[in-house]
């Protein structure tokens, strides 16, 4: 079985995705492939770097000049598929293509062309809409029936002209036709999105992200970096806070807590945001060490997630498996992996709703026990192997299908 992943990045948290497949899949013959931009990371086998950093580089230019993101990386794209030629894969596993790498166009002809099978993994929105990755916080239904006249322009992906109509019927025009392509969703929230969407015409199926339970474990080893004088400790984790994230509802509680008894821990602030927060607050930069973030999670007494928009919520999984209950928005797919016994989903986004979360959860005493037994659900090797199940039940199809043709 030969597979091929295309993905943004070789990083971050759908990067992390891409390679834990492939090394889930490590007795087939399986490729990652990725820009140049996101840099290299050593050691993950039958690795395809996309172009180079100054094709990239251009890319996202041009892209932010004309708001046609995907449409440029002409003969970049063309040699990425004179390589795919080469490997000729069985399925081509499509995960993030926004973000200014790849040829749209072209890499969807060549698919139709070969009749390759294909499953694509949506970790956002961005594949039917005409430019944005969520749309929650607008309320915005456009991506329904014709994107036009964004309010989000100056969102990831950025551009500086609106044409998203144009950039709507493109996507549509190339994204449809496939003859075998299954649509993946880590969430049932953004599953019934996608039934709404251009793509529903294609098979939808839920494979929820998985988590390391080798990693995110309770500690007995607590984190004991900073003195916090035994309070009652409340963390928030983002890879990038900003107001999608629910960086501005952070602050607020930070500064409404109860000092005295309570402590704050924020990892992922950048020092701009630090100084926004309660002075009182432990702020932690980026880490990419994983055995730390699992202490932090083991440490504190309660994770709060005030993101307004969300697939599925890693991050609440990833404090579920090291005992800490988690306190969250009904926010896209945030909520999906939360119960009774080992959290608060809330209905209510605003601060005052956390703040009275935050003492009804000090007050139940939730059980680490039930916290890890609901992030087991999610534990990475039963989820990959859903995905085995699919590739499997895929080139079975195609096997039945070639019975006869000459």
């Amino acid at each position: 079985m030969r597979i091929l992943h295309i993905n943004s990045m070789i990083s971050g948290s759908t990067g992390q995705i891409m390679r834990d497949l492939a090394q889930f899949c490590s007795k087939d013959e399986v490729y990652v492939s990725y820009p140049a931009f996101d840099g290299i990371i050593r050691g993950v086998p039958r690795s395809l770097v996309i172009g180079n950093r100054v094709d990239t580089f251009i890319h996202h230019c041009l892209g932010r000049l004309t708001g046609l993101n995907g449409r440029f990386s002409y003969f970049t794209t063309k040699k990425f598929l004179s390589h795919i030629t080469k490997i000729h894969p069985d399925i081509i596993h499509l995960h993030n293509l926004h973000n200014c790498y790849i040829n749209l166009g072209l890499l969807f002809d060549y698919i139709k062309k070969n009749k390759i099978a294909v499953i694509w993994t949506l970790h956002d929105c961005w594949a039917f809409t005409g430019q944005c990755a969520y749309f929650d916080m607008f309320g915005c239904e456009k991506w329904r029936s014709e994107c036009d006249n964004c309010q989000q322009l100056f969102r990831y992906p950025k551009s500086w002209v609106d044409h998203t109509k144009q950039m709507y019927r493109y996507k549509k025009k190339k994204f449809i036709g496939i003859d075998n392509l299954v649509v993946v969703t880590p969430s049932l929230w953004l599953a019934g999105l996608v039934k709404d969407s251009y793509l529903g015409t294609y098979p939808i199926k839920v494979i929820n992200n998985g988590v390391d339970l080798n990693i995110f474990r309770p500690m007995t080893n607590k984190w004991s970096r900073y003195k916090t004088n035994g309070k009652f400790l409340i963390l928030a984790v983002a890879f990038k806070w900003d107001k999608r994230k629910g960086f501005d509802i952070l602050v607020e509680v930070s500064k409404k807590m109860d000092k005295k008894n309570y402590q704050m821990i924020v990892v992922g602030v950048s020092a701009k945001q630090k100084l926004e927060l309660d002075k009182n607050v432990i702020c932690i930069g980026k880490t990419n060490n994983r055995e730390e973030l699992a202490n932090i999670y083991s440490t504190a007494d309660v994770f709060i997630n005030p993101t307004r928009e969300e697939n599925f919520g890693m991050v609440n999984i990833e404090a579920l498996a090291c005992g800490t209950p988690v306190i969250t928005f009904r926010s896209g797919g945030a909520s999906e992996a939360i119960d009774d016994t080992c959290g608060i989903i809330l209905e209510e986004k605003n601060s005052m709703a956390i703040l009275r979360a935050i003492n009804d959860v000090r007050k139940k005493d939730y059980k680490i026990l039930d916290c890890v037994r609901q992030a087991n659900k999610f534990e990475k090797n039963k989820v990959y192997n859903e995905y085995v199940n699919l590739y499997k039940e895929i080139l079975e199809r195609n096997s039945h299908d070639c019975v006869g043709v000459t």
